[in-house]
């Protein structure tokens, strides 16, 4: 309907209407340009189109860097916990292989190659 209203050219709140469409741009730049007294009425409803587009923006980026931080905080949580899975096979493996040493008589594992 916004766009159709800039096609007729109706009338200046027909052309409000259609701010937030693309096509709007155009209108805009052509009736700047020309120097008609049109052009008065046209930009507010330009410039507050901007400022929604412009807070949109903001808005959006602000839940992506809160998604992101959350995301970055549950890998953190997930390396932390592999690392002390790591160390306690680790430390198994060391116990493993102190504890054979130590039994009397027991022959020694032969290393690996």
């Amino acid at each position: 309907m916004a766009i159709a209203g800039v096609i007729t050219r109706t009338g200046d709140a027909t052309l409000a209407l259609a701010s937030p469409s693309p096509t709007y741009a155009f209108v805009l730049a052509d009736e700047i340009q020309r120097g008609s007294g049109h052009a008065e009425g046209l930009i507010l409803p330009a410039i507050l189109c901007s400022a929604g587009y412009a807070l949109f923006g903001v808005g959006l980026l602000a839940m992506a860097a809160g998604r992101a931080h959350a995301r970055i905080g549950q890998e953190r949580e997930r390396l932390t916990q592999l690392e002390a899975m790591l160390d306690a096979e680790l430390q198994a493996e060391e116990d493993a292989a102190v504890a054979p040493a130590e039994l009397p008589g027991d022959p020694s594992p032969e290393p690996l190659p």
